[in-house]
């Protein structure tokens, strides 16, 4: 914990000059470090999006991560934050009227990116890295099975006061 004060009027010629100190500085007063464990808490869905095509397509919905791990807390490791389903036409239905069936196509997912920069320099943070989807499935064909966006925790280690 710290505290700060500023000089309200500084001294002229005749007068003495402010004494003391500007800030203040005090430790933790339990043996527990100032931060605690957190677990990494992630938001509702959003609602889902439009769909990509009007034959054959697919659709998204995200969340975001609302906390990051902190310390020994538990991060959000293999939770997606998007979600992709098929539509026109969903799991289960018939072929929009005007689209053709061009045979089963099987979904395909392009390289991953790069993993981002760590949330936290310490302390608990997480790093992201995402893929694409090159080629939805289509009718029969089999769906994208694994996450699209991947997270892993960071820099775990404690913060020096």
């Amino acid at each position: 914990h710290w505290r700060h004060r500023s000089i309200a009027q500084r001294h002229n010629s005749c007068g003495k000059p402010a004494v003391g100190l500007e800030e203040q500085y005090e430790e933790c007063k339990h043996s527990e470090p100032c931060d605690h464990d957190q677990d990494c808490k992630l938001s509702d869905w959003g609602e889902w999006g439009a769909c990509t095509r009007s034959c054959s397509g697919i659709m998204e919905r995200h969340r975001q991560v609302k906390q990051h791990a902190k310390l020994h807390g538990r991060p959000c490791v293999n939770a997606s934050l998007q979600e992709y389903a098929p539509c026109n036409p969903s799991k289960d239905d018939d072929l929009p009227s005007g689209c053709s069936d061009t045979g089963a196509n099987d979904c395909q997912f392009g390289t991953w990116k790069e993993w981002s920069a760590c949330s936290a320099t310490c302390g608990g943070g997480q790093k992201t890295r995402a893929r694409s989807i090159l080629s939805p499935s289509l009718p029969g064909g089999k769906p994208c099975n694994g996450a699209r966006l991947e997270l892993v925790a960071c820099d775990m280690q404690h913060c020096d006061k």
